[in-house]
C-alpha cells in the first residue's frame, strides 16, 4: 500500500465515512473506495476504506458528492459496506492522509485506544 504523507489508519465497524472537517471534494474514486478533500484552512487530504480495493469495481461504495461539491464537518462523506469487504478478504481500515504534509507544522496523534466517528479527535494538526 502506498502512503502519501503522514496520517492515521483505524480499524472500523462503521459502514459510514464522516468528513472530519468542513470542506470541499476534489476527487472521488470508487475503485479505490477513496475520496480526496480540502479543507477551508488549505489542507489537502485523501480518506479510503480498506487496503486492497481495486478488484472490486467500487461494488458496495457509494458517495453522493462531485469534485467541487462543498461538505460540513461530520457529514457522511461516502458508504461502504463492511461486511461484504471483509467477505472479500478487504482489511476493515479508514486511513485518511495528509497530501500536502509541507503545510504542517506539526501532528499529535490521540492516545485514546478506542475512537468514535464524529465524536472523538482522531489526531490534531497544526498548520
Amino acid at each position: 500500500m502506498v502512503f502519501f504523507g503522514p496520517g492515521a489508519a483505524v480499524s472500523s465497524t462503521s459502514n459510514t465515512v464522516m468528513a472530519p472537517f468542513d470542506g470541499v471534494v476534489l476527487t472521488v474514486c470508487p475503485l479505490d473506495y477513496a475520496v480526496e478533500v480540502k479543507s477551508s484552512a488549505g489542507l489537502r487530504c485523501r480518506i479510503k476504506y480498506g487496503n486492497d480495493t481495486q478488484h472490486l469495481y467500487g461494488a458496495q461504495f457509494s458517495c453522493s458528492f462531485k469534485p467541487g461539491d462543498k461538505f460540513s464537518i461530520k457529514q457522511p462523506l461516502f458508504t461502504i459496506n463492511s461486511a461484504w469487504l471483509k467477505q472479500q478478504g478487504v482489511a476493515n481500515i479508514c486511513i485518511m492522509t495528509v497530501l500536502n504534509a509541507q503545510a504542517l507544522q506539526g501532528v499529535m496523534p490521540t492516545q485514546r485506544r478506542h475512537v468514535e466517528a464524529a465524536e472523538d479527535t482522531l489526531f490534531s494538526l497544526y498548520l
